[in-house]
């Protein structure tokens, strides 16, 4: 019987013995750590872009905002006039100027106000550090139930068990990462 040469069998005290690759682990941890160095990258650039957008979205009633608005001036045809309109008289009130709409707040006022319901962090973000974390965490635990790769992934999740504890220190574990990089996109950590 032919002894395969690529096959290493590494011995523990406590007496079990596991069959590894010899050229083919090496490989897979260099590819395994670089795909978690790309992850982490990933994640990095999304909290920027993330981070800009927060910051991009004007929020009405903060101190910045409202010093802007204290210098402005109404614009040349929404001043009051001058004579309050004596309404018992019988006389009716004067029509208002060409181009006045009913309500008299200024335009970019409008504006701002519709944007502050979206001054949170976008939904798409939150959902990208999900992927990211859960990528992150399933290799990241794989390397380490795996002993960095001693063992074949039929051997490191063979039983019950430890496919259990596989699945659910993932979910806790990108569930953590995707609690602290939202936190730390919108600075509250």
């Amino acid at each position: 019987m032919e002894e395969n040469v690529n096959v290493e069998k590494i011995s523990y005290p406590n007496g079990v013995e596991v069959e590894t690759l010899k050229s083919h682990r090496k490989e897979k941890n260099i590819m395994m750590v670089l795909a978690c160095s790309i992850l982490v990258a990933c994640i990095v650039i999304t909290s920027y872009v993330g981070n800009k957008s927060i910051k991009n979205i004007p929020v009405i009633g903060n101190d910045n905002n409202m010093e802007q608005f204290q210098g402005m001036q109404p614009p040349m045809g929404n001043t009051p006039p001058d004579k309050p309109v004596d309404m018992d008289n019988g006389m009716t009130p004067p029509d208002k100027p060409e181009g006045m709409e009913d309500n008299m707040t200024p335009p970019d006022i409008q504006g701002m106000e519709k944007t502050t319901a979206d001054s949170s962090l976008n939904l798409i973000y939150i959902v990208l550090f999900g992927i990211e974390s859960l990528l992150l965490s399933a290799i990241a635990i794989y390397i380490l139930m795996s002993n960095f790769n001693e063992r074949f992934c039929k051997q490191t999740l063979g039983k019950t068990s430890s496919k259990l504890l596989y699945i659910f220190t993932i979910f806790i574990q990108t569930g953590v990462l995707t609690v602290v990089e939202f936190l730390i996109t919108t600075k509250v950590l």
